[in-house]
């Protein structure tokens, strides 16, 4: 029976003729079928798997076209047509990336003239896929509502000791002062491909910030931002400039008077920040990435030209990824004010954060951090008589559930301590809110 069976297997050469027979043919389908049925005896063999991969192909079964193409590509690496015909299948199985790299390849091999232009033809198309795949039109909705207990970051003294004054009594709005507040976002944004690795991103957003009572803490921020990123070195770089007006009930607090009345206010332009960003992130392997960035901006103030400054902010993060997300980030930043008169408002900040991220589930995730400030002014106040040095200290847990792809909600709890050599600044803080956030 062996010997019978053995006969009846056709030899390969009659294999290879019979599969030429049938592609010539262009009868893709039957042989396929043909050549699936003789795997199990010449799989391997890279004239037979060259055959059944182009069989798969035009049968349209193309990740069997893979399969059989990657086989030939093992034993004969500068075969034309097989990296040719597995780009082709990779770009019919969505795996542009893949396709790319082959055509890639290929185009380094030394071609015919025919052979490079239907390479590079192909090469565009798949290029100009992965570049339209890149242009993105995207918007977000979102909003809140937030006890908290000193919406103003005040301070809980009653009064305060001025050097060659005395003792002097707050007026509310200098104190700590509990409120409801709410607030509104919107952020839509567009990302145009250069190229599949260069790309141009635009994003405008305003938000709305107001109280229930306390309303002359009311504001409105919004913000444009033009960034060009570019993956490079394995990571991505992105380079930005921006612009984020913010309108307020103004209160502006000049003398000692103004500590212990009313001041008038009125709603309208505060401040405006323009600058440009720059940073670089990469991911070094797949537990651990890092992230070097900086900002340089200039901030006008519109209600008060003294208060126009410089800014300078330059950080850096790690991240390690076990079960959790552990990042650790630090950060410098220095305030300069333009005006020599008020340079008491100048200032050096260094901090450093630690956030770990806790997937409890698919859609169920905690995050929470932990940061320590340290701000140095330049000159001694003109009130206190003395230079502030200050330490802040931030704690935050959020419970963060993503009910879709595009919806997400939100639970946290923020609090805040600042101690101050100046009594006026230092304060407690303790905010528990809860938003939503859809986008789209």
């Amino acid at each position: 029976m062996t010997a019978q069976l053995h006969a009846e297997q056709p030899s390969f050469t009659e294999v290879i003729k019979q599969l030429n027979s049938l592609l010539k043919a262009k009868d893709y389908i039957a042989a396929y079928q043909y050549g699936d049925d003789q795997t199990f005896e010449y799989g391997g063999d890279p004239e037979f798997d060259l055959l059944v991969g182009l069989a798969a192909y035009g049968s349209e079964k193309y990740q069997e076209a893979v399969f059989a193409f990657e086989r030939v590509l093992l034993t004969k690496p500068g075969s034309y047509l097989s990296r040719y015909y597995l780009a082709s299948s990779y770009l019919k199985v969505d795996n542009l990336h893949a396709a790319a790299a082959e055509l890639e390849r290929l185009l380094t091999r030394p071609l015919t003239q025919t052979q490079r232009e239907k390479t590079e033809a192909l090469h565009n198309r798949v290029e100009r896929i992965l570049v339209n795949r890149n242009l993105t039109w995207y918007q977000q909705v979102s909003s809140s509502i937030a006890y908290d207990n000193n919406v103003n970051s005040g301070t809980d003294q009653k009064t305060i000791t001025l050097p060659n004054i005395g003792e002097i009594q707050l007026f509310d709005t200098s104190r700590a002062t509990r409120d409801l507040s709410y607030s509104v976002n919107y952020m839509a944004g567009y990302q145009h491909p250069i190229s599949q690795y260069q790309w141009l991103k635009i994003d405008v957003l305003a938000s709305y910030f107001g109280y229930a009572q306390q309303t002359q803490y009311q504001r409105f921020q919004a913000g444009f931002n033009l960034a060009y990123e570019q993956e490079l070195l394995r990571g991505k770089v992105s380079v930005a400039g921006f612009s984020r007006p913010l309108w307020r009930e103004v209160e502006q607090a000049t003398s000692v008077e103004d500590l212990t009345g009313n001041v008038e206010k009125e709603i309208g332009p505060y401040r405006t920040e323009n600058g440009i960003s720059l940073f670089f992130q990469k991911n070094t392997s797949r537990k651990t990435s890092y992230r070097l960035g900086g900002n340089y901006s200039k901030i006008a103030n519109d209600v008060n030209p003294q208060l126009d400054m410089t800014r300078t902010k330059i950080s850096g993060s790690f991240q390690y990824k076990t079960k959790l997300l552990h990042t650790i980030i630090g950060h410098w930043q220095q305030d300069v004010t333009d005006d020599q008169a008020s340079n008491y408002n100048s200032k050096d900040t260094m901090g450093v954060t630690y956030q770990v991220t806790w997937p409890i589930t698919n859609t169920l995730v905690s995050n929470s951090y932990i940061m320590v400030e340290n701000h140095k002014y330049d000159d001694e106040h003109p009130l206190f008589k003395e230079v502030r040095d200050e330490v802040m200290t931030a704690l935050s847990s959020q419970l963060l559930f993503n009910s879709s792809d595009k919806l997400q909600l939100k639970l946290s709890i923020n609090v805040q301590n600042k101690e101050s050599n100046v009594e006026l600044f230092s304060y407690d803080r303790l905010e528990v809110a809860g938003s939503w956030q859809y986008r789209f």
